[in-house]
């Protein structure tokens, strides 16, 4: 059983009377000449704690799709050779899709910069994907240094080549302002440009604006 510590020579002396409690005061408080000022403690917490749940409660923005590559669909056995001997022959789908089995590793090794390689050839040879793919590594930087001029370039390559993925991540760079300044306006009529091309995650993005 726990005792109260008393001190010495207070034992029987009477309790002091206990402070009357002052009423509530409701946002400020009266400091005579001083004029009125702002109260603390319980009044500015709830304030805080109504703030906090106005933010907790509040639908969080949906976010603009980002880096999103042109994808190469496979499935036969001994892919990777047949594309290795088409981009050879100067094939720049061939190349587009090599790169995109260095990146995902599929048939073949995993090696980002052999990816970049691909990418970067079927980009100089004009296809719109492979220039789309190219920006998303250099945006990425996934097992490289990411460079964000550079996947600006690109995909901006890959819209005026005709790709609606590369409108549409060209567009996430403005609306972010990722490696540009940012710019609303700019990226609304990317995202309109990659939508009208048939791209959904452009459309995506501008129902997404819109609804901000």
């Amino acid at each position: 059983m726990f005792e109260t510590i008393r001190l010495p020579g207070l034992r029987n002396r009477a309790p002091l009377p206990r402070p009357r409690p002052r009423p509530p005061v409701s946002g400020v408080s009266e400091s005579g000449a001083q004029g009125r000022r702002l109260t603390t403690g319980i009044a500015l917490g709830a304030t805080a704690a109504a703030v906090a749940l106005l933010l907790a409660t509040r639908a969080p923005t949906p976010p603009v799709h980002t880096s999103t590559q042109a994808l190469v669909a496979t499935t036969e056995t001994g892919a990777a050779g047949q594309y290795q001997a088409a981009c050879g022959r100067g094939d720049s789908e061939a190349c587009n899709a090599l790169g995109v089995l260095y990146r995902s590793g599929r048939e073949v090794p995993q090696d980002p910069f052999t990816a970049l390689a691909f990418f970067s050839n079927a980009c100089g040879s004009g296809n719109a994907d492979g220039c789309n793919n190219l920006g998303v590594m250099h945006e990425q930087g996934a097992g490289l240094p990411r460079d964000l001029a550079a996947a600006r370039e690109a995909y901006e390559r890959a819209c005026d080549a005709g790709s609606g993925l590369g409108c549409s991540n060209l567009g996430a760079l403005y609306h972010f302002g990722r490696g540009v300044a940012p710019d609303q306006e700019k990226a609304r009529t990317l995202f309109e440009q990659a939508c009208s091309a048939g791209t959904e995650v452009g459309c995506e993005n501008l129902e997404k604006r819109a609804t901000k």
